[in-house]
């Protein structure tokens, strides 16, 4: 009786350690596979590795994953739009990893690497949360990024700059900046900070192809914003076309149908990024909104 009674709690316990096991197995799988963002613009040659090796091509309106890694090919370009309203504007030659994903309204957290290039980012809900947190690892600097837009490159000679501007509201939040130990934070449009391969911390002026640079983003920024319903078709009609097109309502045909149904998905998806715009627009400042809902 003693040695069935221990034989049964011995298969007890193996049956809870394989359920535990199988629960954080499909836990890890669900998580890097949880969408948290998607192409809004595109030129060229983008493609997107996930943490198991394997490649796809993207194009317009595709999802972005946990643990994606997207690379940006020559005279390419690509923007993102995070599930928090964040906008990452990806240049040739770019490499961007996204290691954590949360906004869940508690301890929101975004944080990201790039590996080579160049990125503009406008900042969504984390960082203009003061409970979220938003971290961006460069070569060999780490930026941790409170409510603002800011480019953040790493040139061919290795060092790392970042900059920032106004954001679509006008406002000027701050990047705290850190190498090695060492801190200082950037809060200001006019400058700099570089830090080089022997991780020197340099400041200095933007130029005005700089400062041009930054502002040219509103147009974009206002492009992927708005909603056009012609130019949703046309996008649409040519992934179906090319073959890219997934199947929008889950009847396992992807046809004309499909369309319509991705259509509505996208128009959501812009409705909540103009809610986004209104909560964060005030009276001295609606000229974002205006903007994009000016049809």
């Amino acid at each position: 009786m003693v040695n069935i009674n221990i034989s049964f709690k011995k298969i007890h316990s193996s049956l809870i350690l394989t359920f535990l096991s199988f629960f954080f197995i499909l836990k890890s799988a669900y998580s890097e596979s949880t969408k948290i963002g998607s192409i809004t613009e595109l030129s060229g040659n983008v493609i997107s590795i996930n943490k198991q090796n394997e490649e796809r091509e993207l194009a317009i309106f595709d999802n972005i994953f946990l643990k994606d890694e997207i690379f940006i090919g020559k005279n390419s370009s690509a923007t993102i739009q995070f599930d928090d309203n964040t906008t990452i504007i990806l240049k040739e030659f770019t490499s961007l990893n996204i290691s954590e994903f949360e906004n869940s309204g508690g301890k929101d957290k975004f944080k990201a690497k790039v590996g080579k290039g160049k990125i503009i980012i406008e900042s969504g809900s984390i960082a203009k949360n003061p409970n979220g947190e938003m971290f961006i690892d460069l070569s060999n600097m780490s930026l941790g990024i409170r409510g603002t837009r800011l480019n953040a490159n790493i040139k061919p000679n290795g060092n790392s700059e970042v900059a920032l501007a106004e954001d679509s509201f006008g406002k000027v939040g701050e990047i705290e900046v850190s190498s090695e130990g060492q801190n200082t934070s950037l809060s200001t449009i006019d400058q700099v900070i570089e830090i080089t391969g022997s991780k020197e911390i340099i400041q200095r002026e933007q130029s005005e192809i700089e400062k041009q640079e930054l502002i040219s983003v509103n147009t974009s920024l206002v492009k992927v914003s708005k909603i056009d319903e012609n130019e949703l078709t046309e996008q649409l009609q040519e992934k179906l076309a090319k073959g890219n097109l997934q199947d929008a309502n889950n009847d396992g045909v992807v046809d004309e149908i499909d369309i319509e149904a991705a259509k509505e998905i996208i128009k959501e998806n812009k409705k909540q990024k103009i809610d986004f715009i209104v909560e964060n627009s005030n009276d001295d400042n609606t000229t974002f909104l205006s903007n994009v809902i000016d049809q």
